[in-house]
């Protein structure tokens, strides 16, 4: 009698496949581990707000959607709101963007070679892209791959059914961060121009329309707590006043981290030109397009504010191009001995350039960084604990994040980070000198984000500060750069 297996026999090519993505996961969390993690405030912060009942749009200045935080709440009520937690949230995030990579890969390429080299190229070059943390694009890479990948599979078959599927991806992307927009925008063009006709315009307005209703859920949450004006202004007016040239939010990238993150662009570039007339099949140059499109959009969605860390959902993007050069060359049949000379070329410049980056971010750049959550931190907060015990106080500049430290809700709302961009907005400082003329808090931490006392080039926040500094007195130097201040006593 044949005997019933309860259990799913586990073929050797299935184990070796497991093999193969736990030891690539393991690799890139030794990776990570051993190169620099920054830790953004934000992403601690604003979560934490949430445990303390504050409202976004109207006890915090938030100029973002606010579903990441939500999303991280909801994962620091199962770790704990604490630095640590931070690092792991970060690379459970960094490891399912890894996963869905490999994946992709693999139903793209149908080649485990080629979905390990992938996944090579995009884990050695993260940390080099400041990757190495958790920040939006972290959270929104999942979800650009999703939508990539389905959009690829309706270039294979022409199935309707994967718009859905693209919209849910991009709805979660736009609760995320703004700019999901761009991204969405490529792909409702990108479909038009592949199919030309009303069928695809219907198409575009489903995958609009599922995309944007999420957002509008959330305004009428936001209305129904009294904070719907807030929400549309500081997520939809205000990133449109950020560029604005004296609001100091536009920032340039130097030529050195240009130099440094070029050559992950090569298979881009590669794609872009010679590789257009190598492919002779439309569906495979429809999908190189949609590479292209995505890393490109990507980088210039990533970059107005320039920061490496934001180009990193690009970077993914490289990676799946550099997969149809390692095709091509092991596609004899298309390559002829000429083009492979070429493709052996690309790819010695290719390692080439990624040594020197390498070379530059172990020896220049992990010499050279900041830790939000480190010693200096801790030691201010153990300075402000010996000198005011548990009296009340306003942070006026650098690490207004020390509430935390304290576990205590912030007196003086909105809390506001008194950057250019918050401190311009019309009414922002007036509003906090009313909150410190009612509460009369009885000190202040005067730090100034810049040793020149100003606090983006020739930025500072006057009104805030002439009240400040006609009210209360010096007391003390802090451990960092500032000034413990007390309100007079003649108040």
């Amino acid at each position: 009698m044949k005997q019933t297996a309860y259990w799913p026999s586990l073929s050797f090519k299935h184990f070796s496949m497991l093999l193969i993505i736990g030891l690539l996961l393991l690799l890139h969390l030794s990776i990570l581990l051993s190169t620099h993690f920054t830790d953004w405030p934000e992403m601690l912060v604003y979560p934490w707000f949430l445990s303390k009942g504050l409202m976004y749009y109207r006890d915090v200045v938030l100029a973002y959607v606010p579903g990441a935080y939500y999303l991280l709440y909801g994962l620091y009520k199962i770790f704990g709101f604490s630095p640590s937690a931070l690092r792991i949230i970060a690379y459970i995030f960094i490891s399912f963007s890894d996963l869905l990579l490999f994946w992709i890969s693999f139903r793209l390429f149908k080649s485990k070679f080629t979905s390990v080299v992938i996944l090579l190229f995009f884990m050695l070059w993260q940390p080099i892209f400041t990757g190495n943390t958790i920040w939006y694009e972290t959270i929104l890479l999942p979800f650009y791959l999703i939508a990539f990948y389905y959009c690829y599979r309706f270039i294979l078959t022409g199935k309707s059914k994967y718009f859905f599927i693209i919209g849910v991806a991009f709805a979660c992307a736009l609760l995320i961060k703004q700019t999901a927009l761009l991204p969405l925008l490529f792909v409702i063009i990108f479909l038009l121009l592949l199919r030309r006709n009303i069928k695809a315009l219907v198409y575009g307005a489903m995958i609009l329309a599922i995309s944007v209703m999420p957002l509008l859920l959330v305004w009428m949450y936001y209305s129904s707590k009294s904070v719907g004006l807030g929400f549309l202004y500081w997520v939809f007016v205000f990133p449109v006043l950020l560029t604005r040239a004296d609001f100091y939010y536009l920032l340039a990238p130097s030529l050195a981290d240009v130099a440094l993150i070029t050559p992950a662009y090569l298979p881009i570039f590669f794609l872009t030109v010679p590789m257009w007339f190598i492919w002779r099949k439309k569906q495979q140059k429809y999908a190189m397009f949609l590479i292209i499109g995505w890393s490109i959009t990507l980088f210039f969605t990533g970059s107005s504010r320039w920061g490496m860390h934001r180009l990193v959902p690009s970077l993914a993007f490289s990676a799946l191009a550099l997969g149809y050069v390692i095709t091509l060359l092991k596609n004899g049949n298309v390559v002829t001995r000429e083009r492979k000379k070429l493709l052996s070329i690309f790819l010695i410049v290719l390692l080439f350039g990624f040594t020197r980056s390498f070379a530059k971010f172990i020896f220049v750049r992990e010499k050279s960084h900041t830790y939000f959550w480190g010693d200096e931190y801790r030691n201010l907060g153990n300075f402000v604990a010996k000198e005011i015990g548990n009296a009340d106080f306003f942070v006026f500049g650098n690490y207004d994040y020390l509430y935390f430290f304290f576990d205590r809700k912030p007196s003086i709302l909105p809390w506001t980070p008194m950057f250019p961009w918050n401190g311009k907005v019309v009414g922002v400082q007036e509003t906090i000198v009313a909150s410190l003329e009612q509460t009369k808090i009885p000190y202040i931490l005067y730090i100034p984000y810049h040793k020149n006392s100003r606090f983006y080039a020739d930025y500072y926040p006057e009104v805030l500060g002439n009240y400040i500094f006609s009210k209360y007195s010096k007391v003390a130097s802090l451990p960092t750069d500032g000034w413990l201040l007390k309100r007079m006593s003649y108040e």
